[in-house]
């Protein structure tokens, strides 16, 4: 079970029967309780925007390795729309890490790859700061704006 708006989850309504892997990452819009995200172990990504009774999975991201695990999940504190997402697929023997933003609530996600390290990272984010990822337990800052490795 999972603690979110007040209430516990289930897995099952944290997840869809598409997915037969284990719910990894778990965020709420800190703009609107309604709007949750919830990333799995296989590399699937859903989201409600009606506190849970209904989930849309979101589209396939391209450049996404099949079957890497979302490790972290951060929803704008600025737009409801905003949303950055982690993946890692180590278990598939591909150590670089994936860094994804959407814009437009979930529908569809652009890279932020272009600067980071090819090898031996895992991403979190972490509250209360901008954007952070962490390199085997070296914090390193990663400007909001991300430069030009993705949309603003």
């Amino acid at each position: 079970m999972q603690k979110l708006m007040n209430r516990l989850w289930s897995m099952d309504e944290l997840s869809s029967k598409g997915s037969m892997a284990q719910i990894s990452a778990v965020a709420e819009s800190p703009l609107d309780e309604n709007i949750l995200f919830a990333g799995s172990g296989d590399g699937l990504l859903f989201y409600t925007v009606d506190g849970g009774k209904n989930w849309t999975r979101s589209a396939s991201i391209n450049g996404l390795p099949e079957y890497a695990r979302t490790t972290s999940i951060v929803l704008s504190s600025h737009n409801k729309q905003v949303a950055y997402v982690a993946f890692e697929n180590i278990n598939g023997g591909n150590y670089k890490p994936f860094l994804f933003k959407t814009i437009d609530g979930g529908r569809t996600w652009n890279s932020l790859n272009n600067n980071l390290p090819e090898k031996n990272s895992i991403l979190h984010f972490y509250k209360g700061t901008k954007s952070i990822f962490d390199t085997h337990g070296v914090k390193r800052q990663i400007k909001s704006s991300f430069g030009t490795s993705g949309p603003k």
